[in-house]
């Protein structure tokens, strides 16, 4: 019932929706990477956040999407015969078709998603100093790091240039991990953005499918 053109006008728009969830969720993570939270806990949280998030907009997605092709189909069927516009109400075609698409064998699945975890910043406080990440905020200063951890996070570094130069030494590290984190976070995105894309097309695909069946 509904047209090639008109099928290819709600794969665009869906496409448009699918970027601007997708640009959503970046800033999202990356506000959560940007605070001064103890980096273990937050490589963990960011890690198991971002695809519970992906799949909530996914389902958003498959919603937006239902909904554009229902309207589509209902502004074909307005001037059909009543026994047509009954079929259509019959088939209950909306529920069948979002039923199909989150069943588990045709649901979207974000990928699994790691973090770049092998940091020298990591490896070395994980030893000797893990309560200095806790301390990376604005009170980082008072932050008192002793000789022996001194001497393991900068190497040769003289005891004399004390804790007001690791910390300046470990914040930028910090910092260096959180860009290579949102490096990580966009090549996700990106990754899962395809495989979001082919799963609405499907979805699409099956709707013309149930809907020439009537």
């Amino acid at each position: 019932m509904l047209s090639k053109e008109k099928l290819e006008e709600i794969e665009r728009k869906i496409l448009e929706d699918l970027d601007s969830q997708l640009t959503v969720v970046k800033s999202e993570i990356n506000f959560f990477i940007d605070k001064d939270l103890n980096l273990y806990f937050l490589r963990e949280f960011i890690k198991s956040y971002t695809p519970k998030l992906l799949k909530k907009n996914a389902e958003l997605l498959l919603d937006t999407l239902l909904n554009y092709l229902m309207s589509a189909l209902l502004e074909v069927v307005k001037d059909k015969d009543m026994s047509v516009k009954q079929s259509v109400v019959q088939a209950d075609i909306r529920e069948r078709i979002k039923a199909w698409a989150l069943d588990k064998n045709n649901a979207f699945n974000p990928t699994k998603f790691m973090l770049k975890e092998d940091e020298e910043i990591l490896e070395r406080l994980k030893d000797v100093a893990p309560g200095l990440l806790v301390a990376m905020g604005g009170a980082a200063t008072a932050v008192i790091v002793s000789d022996n951890i001194l001497t393991k996070l900068v190497p040769g570094i003289s005891t004399l240039a004390g804790s007001a130069y690791v910390i300046k030494q470990v914040r930028g590290r910090v910092q260096r991990l959180k860009r290579i984190w949102k490096k990580n976070v966009e090549s996700y995105l990106d990754i899962n953005k395809k495989l979001l894309h082919s799963w609405l097309k499907s979805v699409i695909e099956k709707f013309h499918k149930e809907v020439a069946n009537l």
